[in-house]
């Protein structure tokens, strides 16, 4: 499988939202002293919010397993599964649309 990069360069006119944090102790579960961190995402960057990715898989995936990617890609595109980090935050959830050759699933 090779999955391709998309890269945006920043635009300062993008909407952006920080967000402050506090970094856990993982030994007792509480806050480490002086360990103040900030997040900052951006929440919408205009008209333009699409990205596309290109997957390329080898001829040998086929039948059911081609099935569940298929599927597992319809969920991500359709904000049922959430991808990397910090997505019990709202981070890592997508919407668009798969294609298979140029046509929609």
């Amino acid at each position: 499988m090779l999955i391709s990069d998309c890269f945006k360069a920043f635009d300062e006119t993008w909407q952006t939202k920080s967000f402050d944090h506090v970094s856990i102790d993982r030994f007792t579960g509480g806050a480490i002293d002086g360990a103040l961190f900030q997040e900052k995402t951006v929440a919408k960057n205009g008209d333009d919010d699409w990205y596309e990715i290109e997957i390329l898989l080898e001829n040998s995936i086929k039948g059911d397993e081609l099935k569940a990617f298929e599927n597992a890609l319809k969920d991500i595109t359709t904000g049922m599964l959430a991808l990397g980090g910090a997505t019990t935050k709202g981070h890592g959830v997508f919407m668009g649309t798969v294609l298979r050759d140029g046509e929609k699933l």
